[in-house]
């Protein structure tokens, strides 16, 4: 959820997107990963969002720009959660394995 009226969302399709939730209308398509979005978190003091899934790829977008930032690769089978603390991204997979990456 994002401060104020707005909320976020990931879907199977793989896209995120952001809603207006006193008018229950899409804001914006922020993103797209290129298979399902399994987990995501998102920074409201950052305004960065990370967001993983079917494709391995977690997908790190500044929604304030409205740009990709990083696409980072290193799993190779599902991506089920995702966490961010600070600059660090930690990914867990079901590959057995669990990823710490930076941001910056």
């Amino acid at each position: 959820m994002l401060s104020g009226e707005r909320a976020l969302t990931a879907a199977h399709d793989g896209t995120v997107k952001m809603w207006d939730v006193r008018t229950d209308t899409r804001v914006v398509t922020v993103g797209r990963c290129s298979s399902a979005v399994l987990c995501m978190e998102y920074d409201d003091s950052t305004g960065i969002l990370a967001a993983g899934g079917r494709d391995v790829v977690a997908n790190i977008w500044d929604i304030r720009a409205g740009k990709t930032m990083h696409k980072l690769v290193g799993h190779n089978k599902w991506i089920r959660s995702i966490r961010m603390v600070g600059d660090t991204v930690v990914t867990g997979s079901d590959d057995w394995t669990a990823r710490m990456w930076s941001v910056s």
